[in-house]
């Protein structure tokens, strides 16, 4: 952005105005300190940002984070930030744990019920769900 013949590089100034600036003002920190302090609240900022700047160590640490706080009241919205910034540790631990282990339970929760029939019959049809269940495609048509 400042090594090449971009606007960036001759205006000597870059913007980002789809950051928060909060959110922006720690990943500099952290590129000058090393330190990063991790809140709920900064979650889908920092990952916005360190996504798009190629920063995975902070990524990594905010998946990690969030891994902590996955309950079923929330997981579907956590697989959901884990897809959009490509954090894949995130991602498998939301398929091995929560969808194997808590799957019966997820048909009561808000989030699952909004989700798409491709959605629902995709996550039911999960090879490894039918160690759980006896006949997922049962469970499928009972719950829809």
């Amino acid at each position: 952005m400042f090594a090449d013949d971009m606007k960036e590089n001759r205006e000597g100034e870059a913007k980002f105005p789809e950051f928060k600036a909060t959110a922006l003002k720690a990943v500099i920190n952290y590129v000058y300190s090393g330190m990063i302090n991790i809140t709920e609240d900064s979650v889908e900022s920092i990952l916005l940002i360190t996504n798009m700047l190629q920063i995975d160590w902070v990524k990594d640490q905010y998946g990690q984070f969030l891994q902590q706080r996955v309950k079923v009241t929330n997981c579907f919205s956590t697989r959901r930030i884990a897809d959009m910034y490509s954090c894949k540790q995130l991602g498998n631990y939301w398929s091995e744990y929560i969808l194997l282990r808590c799957f019966p339970r997820l048909i009561n929760v808000e989030e699952f019920l909004q989700l798409s029939f491709d959605e629902v019959c995709r996550q039911a049809m999960n090879s490894n769900l039918t160690i759980f269940m006896h006949n997922p495609k049962k469970t499928l048509i009972e719950v829809c």
